[in-house]
């Protein structure tokens, strides 16, 4: 199967004239479906999709891959423009409160949220899904799913403790358990889409590989390496360097020092920036 991914707002600017920000939304293009994947944090990816020649009217799904902002709050730019026609799918934790401790360092905690609720969505007449299980296929018979509750397995993938949910009656470390990937099945391999990938891409493979009983040979996306050490970026190529993986289209919470790890020691890696494009075959 033919897969196509094109970012239409990433954090560094690709092609001239694109507006980029913190955010990331990416078309896919998969066995003639299209799914917006992410929002980015603004409505700027409408325009740069519209640059692009890409009509977002023109869509059979719209995800997003958890509940924090720069992958979210463009969602509103498209709904309240009355652009977004095919149904949204996102966990049934989306809607939990996050936010980024910053109390030791400077004194708060910096709320994280989409700002989306249930109540606004109905308002505004979006069919919307919340999906529980760990794999579910978007278009019944077709190679095409969102997977869900990765298992942490990965002893060098630990949960991030400045991010929070508010559940309970307090703050506690965020677990992301709201955090969706898509996931394509090929003939021999898996190609995986993933938005922040909080809980690892060593942990996230592991899980999609348990689950398709297949290998991973394409990951697109976050990989939450920018506030890791170092040393986690460099497991983390030595695991894509010994697996399957032939494209690896590092995005958005790498950071600059872990794309350039990467650059440097994946030759699996491919680059990802606003308006570019990776086509392969899974």
């Amino acid at each position: 199967m033919e897969l196509t991914v094109t970012a239409l707002i990433e954090n560094r600017p690709g092609v001239p004239g694109l507006a980029h920000e913190f955010g990331l939304s990416l078309l896919v293009e998969a066995g003639g479906r299209r799914i917006l994947f992410d929002t980015g944090a603004s409505g700027a990816f409408l325009d740069n999709a519209a640059a692009l020649g890409q009509d977002l009217t023109r869509l059979d799904a719209a995800v997003l891959s958890h509940g924090h902002i720069d992958h979210c709050r463009g969602l509103c730019a498209m709904v309240e423009a009355g652009r977004l026609r095919a149904p949204l799918y996102v966990h049934r934790d989306f809607f939990t409160d996050r936010y980024w401790d910053k109390s030791e360092t400077e004194g708060y905690y910096e709320p994280t949220s989409s700002g989306l609720d249930a109540a606004w969505l109905v308002r505004h007449r979006v069919v919307w899904r919340a999906v529980a299980q760990d794999l579910f296929p978007i278009f019944p018979g077709e190679a095409i799913y969102l997977m869900a509750n990765p298992r942490r397995v990965c002893p060098f993938e630990p949960i991030d403790p400045t991010d929070l949910v508010f559940s309970g009656g307090r703050f506690q470390a965020d677990g992301y358990r709201d955090e969706l990937a898509l996931v394509i099945r090929g003939e021999s391999g898996l190609a995986l889409i993933t938005g922040c990938a909080h809980t690892g891409l060593v942990n996230l493979c592991t899980h999609a590989q348990r689950l398709l009983d297949l290998p991973v040979t394409a990951y697109l996306g976050g990989t939450h390496l920018a506030p890791a050490p170092m040393a986690r970026t460099m497991s983390t190529i030595e695991y894509v360097n010994g697996s399957a993986i032939r494209t690896l289209a590092a995005c958005h919470c790498t950071g600059p020092a872990a794309l350039e790890a990467l650059a440097r020691d994946c030759p699996a890696y491919v680059p990802l920036a606003t308006g570019q494009a990776v086509t392969l075959t899974v």
